[in-house]
Formats: structure tokens, sequence, C-alpha cells
């Protein structure tokens, strides 16, 4: 669980070490001698846990067992990143708040405060071990027992609401100025100002980028619905770099900027999705593009691996901060501003869910940022 727009905490402001089933359910019986808590954290319609000063949970409310058709023992010692199957929870050294994604986690944050007897809220996300990403309303207030102090910590989901929130305000928008651009070249092409062929490229370069923008909003609609259907055919790959670089031909994003393909590229055939290759590919040029600067160059490339794998590489020379590399396949991240955040992400759905492949970079100052999106040869 992270989140990119709260100052960073330090995972290790709490302690790490778990305590014992024991222990835990002593902690149960101190606050049970409390008048009615149980019947009040039940009677809440959100989600809700008594979290120890080591983060973990010491009582759920009916409606979150409800939801995860569980018993109390069943989630009894587990932190909330564990109990949603966070994706940094499950590779940290010690679970849910010990990775270094962690120090983000909107979620962390709360409990945090109400361990040191704050009331605090927040939002955060939580991507899972399949990468569907939802979006909470968190909430966390003290709850204070003779010298010990427990988080009340109350969960809403808001991903609903989030994601239709989200997809309004990007590919709406964007539809929309489009439209609006069209329609000041009708006007620009009426006074004269430019050739009608210079008007024709102009509107169907617009034309391209509005069937593009409407093939992002059904391939995401597609994966949230898990409605998504694939097509595998046999691809070259020289064909694929050339038809991906050729797409930002004339477009402004690339002006100033060279896309530079290999003089000696060998030919990989491999079987896969071309509609799906194809969208992830032109997603991690078009972010390279927006990161890069004038006169920079941008390499694409190929290369068989082992004879098991296609890799394609995007080079440009710009580095991505480390803050930022953490949170680069988060959906909705993005350092171009709000309504943006989905190429990355959409990009690693579709290559690691969909196409049997995996998608990784490297970033450093000295190097420049290099995606790497490798697909198995024969469909698996």
């Amino acid at each position: 669980m992270t989140d990119s727009n709260e100052n960073i905490t330090p995972a290790c402001q709490t302690p790490e070490k778990r305590l014992s089933q024991k222990v835990l359910k002593l902690q149960l019986r101190q606050l049970r001698c409390m008048v009615d808590w149980e019947m009040i954290i039940n009677s809440v319609p959100d989600m809700a846990l008594v979290l120890n000063g080591s983060r973990q949970i010491i009582f759920a409310n009916t409606v979150l067992l409800n939801l995860l058709d569980a018993e109390l023992d069943d989630v009894m010692g587990k932190r909330p990143g564990d109990l949603f199957h966070c994706v940094y929870a499950k590779d940290a050294p010690d679970g849910c708040g010990s990775s270094d994604f962690c120090k983000y986690c909107g979620a962390a944050k709360t409990i945090i405060g109400s361990l040191n007897r704050e009331v605090c809220s927040s939002e955060c996300s939580i991507t899972d071990i399949d990468m569907e990403t939802s979006r909470f309303k968190v909430w966390s207030s003290p709850l204070i027992v003779g010298e010990e102090v427990f988080s009340l910590f109350y969960i809403r989901d808001i991903t609903p609401v989030f994601r239709r929130q989200r997809t309004e305000r990007s590919f709406f928008g964007n539809l929309l100025n489009m439209l609006s651009n069209i329609d000041v070249m009708f006007d620009v092409g009426a006074s004269g100002e430019l050739s009608p062929d210079e008007q024709k490229h102009h509107i169907l370069r617009l034309t391209k980028t509005m069937n593009e923008q409407i093939n992002i909003i059904q391939d995401i609609i597609a994966i949230e619905s898990n409605e998504l259907q694939t097509n595998f055919t046999r691809l070259d790959s020289c064909i694929m770099l050339k038809d991906v670089a050729g797409f930002f031909s004339g477009d402004p994003i690339a002006e100033k900027r060279r896309i530079v393909l290999p003089e000696d590229k060998d030919n990989v055939s491999f079987k896969s999705d071309a509609r799906l290759v194809r969208r992830i590919m032109i997603n991690l040029l078009k972010n390279a593009l927006e990161a890069s600067q004038n006169n920079d160059i941008l390499n694409i490339e190929c290369a068989s691996e082992d004879n098991k794998n296609v890799v394609f590489s995007i080079f440009n020379p710009q580095y991505i901060p480390v803050e930022d590399q953490k949170l680069i396949f988060r959906q909705s991240f993005s350092t171009k501003g709000t309504g943006r955040g989905y190429g990355t992400y959409t990009a690693k759905i579709l290559a690691e869910r969909y196409l049997g492949g995996k998608l990784w970079f490297a970033s450093s100052p000295r190097h420049g940022t290099t995606f790497y999106v490798s697909f198995p040869l024969e469909d698996k």
C-alpha cells in the first residue's frame, strides 16, 4: 500500500517484531473490558480494525469479516497490507510496513499517527498480487486502554468513485480538447491561414490521437472488468518497431527529438497479440518522449533472449528520481500532473497478466532510463 501524495514516514518508527497469538488474545481480553466497544465498532458501515502497537490486527468488525468470509482467528495477527494481499507486503522482510514502498503509504501513516495519539485520515492505493489496484479512504484514532495505545482503523472502499472521476477527468477532458482543436483547425482553414494540405494533416493527426485515446479507455475498462480478450498471431519484431516509431511521425511530442532504430537489427519472430503489444510499446515510447528534452535521442531496439523471449527496449537519456521510481507502475501516478499516469500501469498489466511477459526498467543519472518488455516467443 502506498500513497505518493503524502510526506514520507519511515517504516522503522514502529516495532517490526510481531507478537505471539497468546499476547494478542490477552490484548483482546483487555479491550473487551471496555463497555460496548465491540457493539460500537460492529455498528459502523465501514470496515474497521483494532491494531496493536506492532500494527497487528487483534479485532476486525463484522463488515470486514463478512467481506472476507473469514473468522476473527483467521485475521488476528496480520497487518492491513497482509489482509488485502498488498503486492509490496508480499516481498517485504516482515510483511506489511517493512518495505521501502511502505514509507509512502497513506494507511501506514494514519496508523502510526494514531499510535502517537493523533486522529488521522488519508487515502491510499493498494495494488494486490494480481496487480489489481483499489483506492481507499482511511481514518485512524487512538484507543487507549490503561497505558497501552491501540489504533482504531476504519477503511472505506472508494475505488468505483475514484475510477469514474479519474476516467472522466483524464480521458473525456482530453477528447473534448481535441474536438475543440479540430473545430479551430476548420476555422483557421477557412481564414486561409493554412493550406488545404496543412489543414488536412493537422486534422488527421488529431483524429488519430482521439482514436488512440478511445482505445485506451476501452482497454482500461476491459482490464478493470476482467473482460479483455486476446488474439495471438505470429509477429515480427522489426515490423513492430517500425510501426511504433512511425506512430509518432509528425506528433508534437516528438518534435525536436529523434527516435533511432538499430541499423543491424535482427528480426525476431514471436507469437503474441499484435494490438496489445503495439499498445504497450506506444505507451512506453510516449512516456519516453514526454520525459525527454529537446535534441534528445531515443533508441528503441529488440533482441532474442535465450531463444525463449523477445525483449524490446526503449531508452531515453533522462533520469527518473528514486522517489518516483518506486511508484512508476502505480495506477494514476504521474510526474506530468493530475489525470495522467496510465501508460506504465496499463503496459505492465497487459504485458504480465495477458501476454505472459515481463516489464521492468533501469534508471540512473549516468545512463539515463531504459524500459524493457519481454514476451515469450511462443504462446504460453
